[in-house]
C-alpha cells in the first residue's frame, strides 16, 4: 500500500486548507515532474467526466488554444494527445515560473527534483498572477 499525497491550490493570503484532491503513490521516491503529470491527468479525467466543463486549475487554457491554432491540430484529436498537450503546457508553465510548488514547506526548484514520498505529503501549487504592463 502506498502513501497518500494531498494536492492544494493556493492563492496568496488565502487560509483555506482543504485539499483539492488526494492521490496514492506506490513508490518511495518521485519527481516534481511526475507529481505535476499525475495532477494534470487526475484533473483531466475529472474534466472529461464533466463533459469538458471545468478548468484544469493552474493551466491557462488560452495557451492550449494558441497551440491548437498554430499547429493545424483537429479539435477531434485523440484524448491521449489532448491529455499530453495539457501536461506539456503545465510543465512549460512551471519552467517559466508561472506557478511554483511547495512540498512540505520547501519550494521545488526543478522538474527533476527528487521527492521522498512520506506519509501525509502535502503539495501546494501557487499560481503567479500576470503583472499588468510588466
Amino acid at each position: 500500500m502506498g502513501e497518500m499525497i494531498q494536492f492544494f491550490d493556493k492563492i496568496f493570503m488565502d487560509t483555506d486548507r482543504s485539499a483539492l484532491f488526494e492521490m496514492e503513490f506506490n513508490t518511495r521516491f518521485t519527481s516534481a515532474r511526475d507529481l505535476i503529470v499525475s495532477r494534470v491527468e487526475q484533473e483531466y479525467a475529472a474534466r472529461k467526466e464533466n463533459r469538458g466543463f471545468g478548468r484544469i486549475s493552474f493551466i491557462d487554457e488560452s495557451e492550449y488554444e494558441k497551440e491548437l491554432n498554430l499547429s493545424n491540430i483537429s479539435l477531434n484529436e485523440s484524448e491521449n494527445n489532448n491529455r499530453k498537450r495539457f501536461v506539456n503546457i503545465a510543465l512549460k508553465a512551471f519552467e517559466s515560473n508561472r506557478y511554483f510548488m511547495i512540498i512540505n514547506g520547501k519550494q521545488v526548484e526543478s522538474l527533476d527534483e527528487v521527492i521522498e514520498v512520506l506519509p501525509r505529503l502535502e503539495v501546494e501549487f501557487f499560481e503567479l498572477p500576470a503583472i499588468v504592463g510588466g
